[in-house]
């Protein structure tokens, strides 16, 4: 029902598969972020206006990743709940 104009130029409804939800109390989903931390620590120094990422908030982290990863085969994880859509 919302843009009507975008079914006319011939664009379909995008209908995705699953959801990731972030900061969860029930993760059941793990990714693997072992080899990105260092690329996540550098994208959240781009946002100087959000964080200050020194070295209390990399080992804070990092922390968290390890914890996130805890009875993983790797060492590093983001937790999520997945949500798979039904169709």
């Amino acid at each position: 029902m919302a843009y009507p104009d975008l079914l006319a130029e011939g664009l379909e409804p995008h209908k995705v598969k699953e959801m990731w939800f972030w900061g969860t109390d029930d993760p059941n989903f793990r990714s693997d972020v072992t080899a990105t931390l260092e690329t996540k620590f550098a994208a959240l120094v781009c946002h100087k206006s959000q964080f200050n990422v020194g070295p209390e908030m990399r080992e804070r982290l990092t922390g968290f990743a390890k914890m996130n990863a805890s009875g993983e085969k790797f060492a590093l994880a983001e937790a999520f709940h997945r949500v798979e859509m039904r169709r």
